[in-house]
């Protein structure tokens, strides 16, 4: 479903700032083209923003609590099955290991996304949580960085780049010697 809300906000914003160019510049000249001009580079330019602001990658989407001075204490893993409406856990695996924390960020940093405002699943096949902390000023900061994610979508972006990110989880998820947590009914 589209958020008509969002984009109908930002026209009629868009439509009032044209209007005020509009009235400010012809103060100060009565050249139509002058006007109209100035009021399509204000249009291309502002879409050109908006465009380019529904690009990211991992590495800045989860700049503001993950980066190099971030502590990362564990990473938990829930699979969830996909075909259920409401997240409904088939099992769960707490990862500690230093150099499986640092695989699974590896696979992940290599996501180039793209905002995708009408993706709107509530399950994925994985529900991560990255238990981190920060020093922020005079104290220190844990808490869960949560990321659903499956083959094509880390939370409401599109994964646009063609890597591997989850490698490392499929190979916990498969390997007979991790004991994973499982749920049945």
């Amino acid at each position: 479903m589209l958020n008509i809300f969002g984009y109908t906000t930002s026209i009629l914003l868009l439509g009032v700032l044209l209007v005020i160019i509009t009235f400010t510049l012809r103060l100060f000249t009565e050249k139509k083209s002058i006007v109209i001009g100035t009021n399509i580079v204000v249009v291309v330019i502002i879409v050109g923003l908006f465009y380019m602001n529904q690009f990211t990658n991992f590495e800045k989407l989860v700049s503001h609590q993950l980066n190099e001075d971030t502590v990362i204490r564990q990473i938990t893993i829930d699979v969830n099955d996909p075909n259920e409406r409401y997240r409904e856990r088939v099992a769960t695996l707490t990862v500690e290991e230093e150099d499986t924390i640092e695989q699974i960020l590896a696979d992940l940093s290599q996501l180039e996304l793209k905002r995708d405002p009408d993706s709107r699943v509530f399950v994925r096949k994985f529900h991560v949580r990255i238990l981190t902390t920060n020093d922020e000023d005079t104290h220190l900061v844990t808490r869960y960085l949560a990321l659903d994610l499956d083959d094509n979508y880390l939370n409401e972006y599109e994964i646009i780049s063609d890597t591997d990110h989850l490698q490392t989880i499929r190979a916990l998820w498969e390997s007979d010697e991790v004991e994973w947590r499982t749920f049945t009914d």
